[in-house]
């Protein structure tokens, strides 16, 4: 292996532990720059998720329903109704992480992919239509607390893990009518309510 291969492996493991561990910035940029807005990717990150979402566009039909995209206005007072959280981390950084969340980077697709490939597992409209409200529902409530600093957030990345893993279990599990899956989901939105 040449030492480029070495180094960009090593670059590689870096990021990984970087975001995994969250640390004092959370690693506020997808370019490594501790003042950077994560809102706000370099160029490169952009284009590949214009290119990831037109792809899954082309997937799902017009007359799908829609997944929720995140508009600022719909955390807001999220964000300021936690003062623990609002005195550590700004808004930018914080909405930041929602869009992040539910766009991905290059690590993770992000919630509005994952739930495009849910969705498209259903060929019944209804079902369809059961599953999108559920995710629109589900996500909302997990990136308001996901996306917190630290030391204020109540749902962390081992929650998304497992939240995934029952997400899977009930993919298995479901018929064409999406009923197992809406369950879960249902579920998991409880748990992240009580927390």
């Amino acid at each position: 292996m040449g030492l480029r291969a070495i180094a960009f492996s090593c670059l590689v493991c870096l990021f990984v532990v970087l975001t995994a561990w969250r640390g004092i910035s959370r690693f506020q940029s997808y370019a490594g720059r501790s003042n950077a807005d994560p809102a706000k990717p370099e160029r490169i990150a952009v284009e590949d998720e214009v290119h990831k979402s037109e792809i899954l566009k082309s997937q799902i039909t017009e007359s799908s329903p829609q997944l929720y995209e995140p508009q600022p206005d719909d955390f807001r007072s999220a964000y300021q109704a936690d003062g623990k959280n609002s005195a550590k981390q700004s808004w930018q950084v914080y909405y930041g992480w929602i869009v992040a969340f539910y766009h991905g980077n290059f690590l993770t697709e992000g919630w509005t992919a994952q739930g495009k490939r849910l969705i498209s597992q259903f060929s019944d409209e209804q079902a369809r239509a059961r599953v999108t409200t559920n995710l629109n529902s589900l996500g909302r409530k997990i990136a308001q607390e996901w996306c917190k600093d630290r030391s204020a957030q109540r749902i962390n990345n081992n929650d998304l893990t497992s939240f995934a893993r029952q997400i899977d279990q009930a993919v298995q599990k479901s018929d064409s009518s999406g009923t197992a899956l809406c369950a879960t989901l249902e579920q998991i939105e409880q748990v992240v309510t009580s927390r």
